[in-house]
């Protein structure tokens, strides 16, 4: 699929069907209403012009028109074709600007007042707490037609990056909502000026450069980078010492997502991991669900032998001879086929014996 450079203007009406369907989110306020994709769209990566437009754009329920547009999606370097490195268009030359470590807002115009909206809420308490920090800045410049997008950083909103005591709004891009067009690097420079916004540090690297501090860069000085190429594509270059303290913090472990199969969640649990991290979770998730299968089959192999697939259990003299086979067999198959024998064999019986003991996964060498 490829990956829209600019924002798409869509007609809010096509949504509903995506809401039904549990593909966005919708935050309403009077006769506004903005989208948002979820947690089901990303694990199940369903990107299209809907989804990938759906990150906060504020619409007009009344007319289905846009009235702030927001960023679209964007990826991480190599997590979509389009970000491939193989894919990326280096003829075009890009910007890297500083990635922030806060939440995404977007100021819209509510009865007359400005306000900031979170790409999934206008409810949330970064978006209360962008609103009252908007009373700092001088918006009388603003023109009628031009969405800004900030980062919202202040204290309570630490992600991973510490920030101290800062509380401000980064200025990050700004549209013509009209339009469906982007404000170029230079007239976003000279509102953020007017205005008295912080703007995210440009810098000069070369992509050999940064792949090569990505690897340095320690996680309390950067999450990383945004390249901005000239055709308007942008690609997350996150650090990997930053990657590895958001895995910590987002408890992503082994024994972590052996304790949410156990309690049947394991599904839910992976679409909560952030999206830099999803590859990686569905590689552990993946190597559980192998361990089980591989005890299933053999287990079952057995239970072939054994003929307990239909076994009459009413003929107590027959399961009296099969339990009597059954408890020669391996411990961690026994619960399985005595299961089995009764109609009810369950995957739980493995789960119990691959726990993972302090992260490390069980050897199945030793379950003969």
């Amino acid at each position: 699929m490829e990956l829209k450079m600019e924002p798409k203007l869509i007609k809010a009406d096509v949504f509903d069907q995506y809401v039904r369907d549990g593909w966005l989110s919708k935050s309403e306020l009077d006769n506004l209403v903005l989208f948002n994709y979820t947690d089901a769209t990303t694990f199940a990566r369903k990107w299209d012009d809907i989804t990938l437009n759906s990150r906060g754009t504020i619409y007009n329920k009344d007319t289905s028109e846009v009235v702030a547009l927001s960023l679209p999606k964007f990826f991480n370097l190599n997590e979509h074709e389009s970000t491939r490195l193989e894919s990326l268009p280096f003829n075009e030359g890009f910007v890297a600007f500083e990635k922030m470590d806060g939440s995404l807002g977007c100021l819209f115009r509510h009865k007359g007042q400005y306000r900031i909206a979170t790409r999934g809420s206008f409810y949330s308490d970064q978006s209360k707490k962008a609103t009252e920090m908007l009373a700092k800045y001088d918006l009388s410049s603003l023109k009628e037609d031009h969405t800004l997008l900030f980062e919202i950083i202040y204290p309570e909103n630490q992600i991973v990056l510490p920030y101290g005591d800062r509380e401000e709004l980064v200025l990050l891009a700004a549209f013509n909502f009209k339009k469906g067009k982007e404000l170029s690097w230079e007239k976003v420079v000279k509102i953020a000026e007017r205005c008295g916004f912080s703007l995210p540090q440009v810098y000069n690297y070369t992509f050999e450069q940064l792949l090569k501090l990505k690897d340095e860069i320690k996680w309390n000085e950067s999450e990383g980078w945004v390249l901005r190429f000239n055709n308007g594509l942008r690609v997350k270059v996150k650090g990997s010492d930053y990657l590895r303290i958001a895995k910590i913090k987002s408890h992503m472990s082994p024994l972590a997502f052996w304790d949410a199969m156990v309690a049947g969640k394991a599904d839910e649990y992976i679409t909560s991991i952030p999206e830099e991290l999803r590859t990686e979770a569905e590689e552990i998730y993946g190597t559980l669900k192998k361990q089980v299968n591989t005890l299933r089959q053999k287990a079952d192999s057995e239970a072939q032998k054994l003929n307990l697939i239909g076994l009459d259990i009413n003929n107590k003299e027959l399961t009296k001879q099969m339990a009597s086979q059954i408890i020669t067999r391996p411990d961690w198959m026994k619960g399985y086929l005595f299961g089995a024998m009764r109609g009810k064999a369950s995957d739980d019986f493995f789960l119990k014996v691959i726990r993972p003991t302090d992260n490390v996964y069980v050897d199945l060498a030793s379950f003969k």
